[in-house]
């Protein structure tokens, strides 16, 4: 039940957006915008999967740490929902790309994200038919924003290398979680090596 109504609020939002610009522009603001401080209650806590919310910030896996923004929560959370509502917000996000200051935030969230996005589908949560990844393709060939990304940032509201940085520290933690470990290699291909 609660599926379908979040669904339906997804879907509802995502026609509210398309119609008019002023109104997309207010959504993005508004999911741009960290959470209030103070708000006791978990966005996304999932022990299972290593996701904790400090209230600020998310804490993904213990190790990256991407503002508490709906864009974040929606992104970070986007390989744990059913593929139902995955759908839905998926649409919302794309109808919000139009605007600047959500495609802006969405890039932010999603270079946050990525390396937990990623390690969750290395190790077998979510599928390549309908992954966050897809909007990867419209955010990062957009010209301003791969500018913007290229550089590392840090500040009160980013944390990130820079999007080169990012993706390959990606494709090593994938590499890592498939069994694939570089520095394990190198000395298995050492010992090999001396016994020889």
């Amino acid at each position: 039940e609660r599926e379908r109504r979040a669904a339906a609020v997804a879907s509802w939002l995502s026609e509210l957006v398309r119609g008019s610009d002023a109104l997309r522009r207010l959504v993005a603001v508004e999911f741009a915008a960290p959470f209030e401080e103070g708000r006791a209650e978990a966005r996304a806590t999932s022990k299972r999967y290593g996701l904790e919310d400090d209230g600020a910030r998310l804490c993904l896996l213990g190790r990256d740490r991407v503002r508490a923004t709906p864009f974040a929560v929606l992104i970070a959370c986007d390989p744990l929902v059913t593929k139902r509502m995955r759908a839905a917000t998926h649409e919302v996000l794309l109808r919000l790309l139009v605007d600047g200051v959500a495609r802006d935030a969405v890039a932010d969230a999603l270079l946050g994200a990525y390396r937990f996005v990623s390690r969750l589908y290395a190790s077998g949560v979510g599928t390549s038919e309908d992954t966050i990844f897809a909007l990867s393709v419209q955010i990062f060939t957009t010209p301003s924003l791969v500018r913007k990304t290229l550089a590392p940032a840090r500040t009160e509201a980013l944390a990130h290398d820079g999007v080169l940085r990012v993706v390959v520290a990606a494709l090593l933690d994938a590499l890592e979680t498939a069994g694939c470990d570089a520095r394990r290699e190198a000395a298995r291909e050492a010992a090999t090596a001396t016994d020889a």
